[in-house]
């Protein structure tokens, strides 16, 4: 089980999603 991974890379990827808005 990678939920801490799959958790980081998602947020990992809508962090530049985050500050666009």
């Amino acid at each position: 089980m990678n939920a801490p991974t799959s958790v980081g890379v998602f947020l990992f990827v809508d962090m530049p999603s985050l500050f666009e808005q």
